[in-house]
């Protein structure tokens, strides 16, 4: 729970002092800070903040104010809001570029944020099959919740992955992932790289760092599914 309400917006303090609040139903400072171990005047400052997101309120009982959580649905006020004022800037910017958006056809992308970036792209696509060797799992990793996320909008866009994946991801969760069929690289040819074919992009990931090259060239991504074929008929479900 306290994880997931971090990646909601909360800070660990909030989501730690929200969580206590759920359980507590209805709580003073005093009962808040003594749950989550913290001190009196750190849990009153951070109730304070959560009053200002409008995710808690408070009621006066018996001379006391006693702090309770508002609507789940108000976590989603933020996220709305930041939503609104991306798509207005998508728009401005569209309106600065004149004629057909530029494309390059190399881009560079680094981290977790470059992660979720690349995975939106793919996202663009529906009733398509998407093609990845090399595969390790550990950008999976590094994306943590968001990966249940993407799969969840994978499933929904009706897309299917085929993973190549090395020998040592053998019970990694994707592999458990209905949208996903995966078969395994003979020892001799797993890769430190991991390349992914959708549509017409090809994505390069060295996944220790992380840093991903896009590629955007039908060619390109006709000759990677090609060997990608050749790579699946050798490779084993298990």
């Amino acid at each position: 729970m306290k994880e997931k309400l971090i990646f909601a917006g909360l800070s660990r303090r909030e989501a730690e002092i929200y969580e206590t609040l759920l359980k507590k139903r209805q709580a003073t400072a005093n009962e808040v800070a003594k749950a989550s171990s913290i001190e009196r005047t750190v849990a009153y400052n951070t109730l304070n903040k959560l009053i200002e997101k409008g995710f808690v309120s408070y009621i006066n009982k018996e001379k006391k104010r006693y702090y309770f959580t508002t609507s789940a649905e108000n976590l989603l006020v933020g996220w709305r809001e930041k939503q609104s004022i991306i798509e207005a800037l998508v728009k401005d910017i569209k309106t600065m570029v004149p004629g057909s958006e530029i494309k390059p056809m190399i881009q560079i992308y680094e981290g977790k944020e470059g992660l979720k970036v690349l995975y939106e792209i793919a996202l663009q696509y529906k009733n398509a099959t998407f093609y990845s060797m090399g595969v390790t799992g550990k950008s999976l990793d590094i994306l943590g919740l968001s990966f249940r996320n993407i799969a969840a909008r994978a499933g929904k866009n009706k897309v299917k992955l085929k993973i190549i994946a090395n020998p040592e991801a053998r019970g990694h969760r994707f592999t458990k992932e209905k949208i996903v069929e995966t078969r395994y690289a003979q020892r001799k040819y797993k890769s430190a790289v991991t390349t992914s074919i959708f549509g017409e992009y090809v994505v390069l990931n060295l996944t220790e760092k992380p840093v991903m090259v896009l590629i955007h060239s039908k060619e390109m991504a006709t000759a990677y599914r090609n060997y990608f074929s050749v790579l699946w008929d050798y490779a084993t479900k298990k």
